[in-house]
């Protein structure tokens, strides 16, 4: 053998079976750590075909049962929407070319027009099928549906009979029939209810129908006849992970096992805790006694007990002893076991963990400020989500209609002419949040503001709020103020403090110097009649003053 060979052949003995394995993702290592840890190869649809029920109805029961969760979705339903009539608020931007100035230039009476439209648009006599919610509410159930079952999804109906020419309905997530997977000739095809042509475009959504007669007696309303409602008419909601995903899952769904742990940890917890408190102990009979105990009453499994109150003390047979029993529950880890797993619950649901828990102890105003912005930037992400994915096609929907139907008017009657790209220029706002302590943030704004680094119009976007309006309010305002004579200013400036004499000045001290200083101007001036005149009635008013122009 070469010396080359030899020395092949001792480093090959040296080198490791595994070496392929170790320069691997350590991820994708199998060993007796990993075993358990099964990733099989999938779609996305496969996985949430296989769990879109099980999983929606388990956050359904969380939502009901579990304080946890219904405070996660609460806290979509206060961060996300405006606590106002419109849960987003709309200002309109259309524009118009002015030929004389040569440039697009706002249309004010049009964007106040469409407005006031849409504003109307949102009583529940306008804008719902069965009359009996607002567009607020409507859109809040949505989003309620979208984090608690993963999907929303609203029917947009023509209706001539409505104002606008359009109605809408909320339909529940579980019509839309996951079981439904076909092709059909025209190249089509279905998956969970939803159907596609060739290039993936959904074309229809396929629901199953209401069976009245089993609604009203309280079992499964729904039948195995589906009806197909066109995918225009149809707007269907949910977080859309990844390309090629047809349904949503549930936004609790990373979380919920350990939610329903901690629940039934917690119920345990007490109920130790209860028993624990509720037995005093047990009575040891003497040894080598085969006398049995005779109390004075039996429990549910035929033991004998003995019935005591707060105060009383009772004799034991000879020879008996009572053995306190305790189980020293809770115990000192529960709390800190407890804040841990809720530490992690928060993380996946993407709230920080003193909103979800209202657990403020251990928590600075700086931490605290830290937390909020993170958990803000993600309800800003949410936002602008459900306002283009929601808002706009709604509203788009809306307006073409109510173009249509002539349903937006100037004063004289006179319908907006029917022009989708001049129209359709919506801008939607969303929540803004005040500070604890606002004092410092308004006083960064003004600082930003006189170094031209914000201008009013962002600030006032940042605040869900629009510029004009919030002009026209003030000016509006100062308006009534002025007829009314009342002053709005701020900052009045404050009469300024009387002076104070000298301690060595006396009372007459002025009076005394101003007659000095006109009669040296009158010997000065000699017999010049006319300023003499004048300074002598100056010299007469300062006699009948006390120095200071005081009568």
């Amino acid at each position: 053998m070469t010396l080359r060979n030899r020395i092949s052949a001792l480093f090959a003995g040296r080198r490791p079976k595994n070496a392929g394995a170790q320069r691997a993702y350590a991820g994708a290592q199998v060993s007796r750590l990993t075993n358990d840890w099964i990733a099989s190869v999938t779609q996305i649809d496969a996985d949430i075909r296989n769990s879109l029920v099980i999983v929606r109805e388990r956050a359904r029961d969380l939502s009901k049962n579990n304080d946890i969760a219904r405070k996660f979705l609460n806290l979509y339903r206060m961060n996300v929407l405006r606590p106002e009539a419109q849960p987003f608020k709309l200002q309109m931007n259309v524009t118009q070319f002015d030929g004389k100035a040569q440039k697009y230039v706002k249309d004010d009476l049009a964007n106040t027009l469409i407005e006031r439209a849409w504003t109307d648009f949102h009583r529940s006599a306008n804008c719902s099928l069965t009359g009996q919610h607002n567009l607020r509410e409507i859109t809040d159930m949505l989003v309620r549906y979208l984090v608690r079952d993963g999907e929303a999804i609203l029917h947009k109906i023509p209706s001539k009979s409505s104002k606008y020419g359009m109605l809408v309905e909320i339909i529940e997530p579980e019509r839309l029939d996951e079981k439904f997977n076909a092709q059909f000739d025209n190249g089509n095809y279905v998956k969970m209810g939803v159907e596609r042509n060739q290039s993936g475009r959904p074309v229809a959504y396929h629901f199953k129908k209401v069976n009245r007669v089993l609604e009203v007696y309280g079992t499964d309303s729904l039948s195995t006849e589906r009806e197909r409602i066109p995918a225009q008419d149809i707007i269907h909601l949910f977080d859309q992970e990844y390309a090629n995903q047809t349904r949503g899952i549930s936004w609790m769904v990373q979380s919920m096992i350990r939610l329903k742990h901690l629940s039934g940890y917690e119920e345990a917890a007490v109920i130790k805790a209860r028993v624990a408190a509720a037995n005093m102990g047990f009575f040891a009979p003497p040894q080598n006694s085969e006398e049995g105990f005779k109390g004075n009453d039996k429990d549910a499994a035929g033991n004998q007990v003995v019935m005591s109150s707060p105060g009383e003390f009772g004799q034991l047979p000879p020879g008996w002893k009572i053995e306190s029993w305790n189980t020293d529950y809770p115990s000192g880890n529960h709390e800190p076991f407890m804040k841990t797993a809720l530490h992690l619950t928060s993380a996946g649901l993407m709230t920080a963990y003193a909103s979800l828990t209202n657990d403020l102890g251990d928590t600075s105003y700086s931490s605290a400020r830290v937390g909020l912005l993170e958990e803000r930037e993600w309800w800003k992400l949410v936002q602008q989500f459900i306002i283009e994915r929601l808002m706009e096609p709604l509203f788009e929907a809306w307006l073409e209609m109510a173009l249509a139907k002539g349903a937006i008017a100037y004063e004289s009657g006179k319908s907006l002419p029917f022009n989708m790209d001049k129209f359709n220029a919506p801008v939607f706002y969303g929540k803004r949040w005040a500070w604890v302590d606002p004092r410092n943030d308004m006083e960064a704004a003004i600082l930003a503001r006189k170094a031209k680094l914000e201008s009013l119009t962002e600030q006032l976007a940042n605040q869900g709020k629009d510029t004009r309006e919030t002009l026209q309010e003030i000016a509006d305002e100062e308006k009534i103020a002025n007829e009314l004579g009342v002053s709005l200013a701020i900052d009045q400036p404050k009469p300024g403090p009387e002076p104070v004499p000298s301690p060595d000045a006396k009372p007459n001290d002025g009076k005394a110097k101003g007659k000095e200083l006109i009669e040296e101007a009158i010997r000065i001036l000699g017999d010049k009649s006319a300023s003499k005149g004048i300074l002598m009635d100056a010299l007469e008013t300062l006699e009948r003053t006390n120095g200071n122009g005081k009568h």
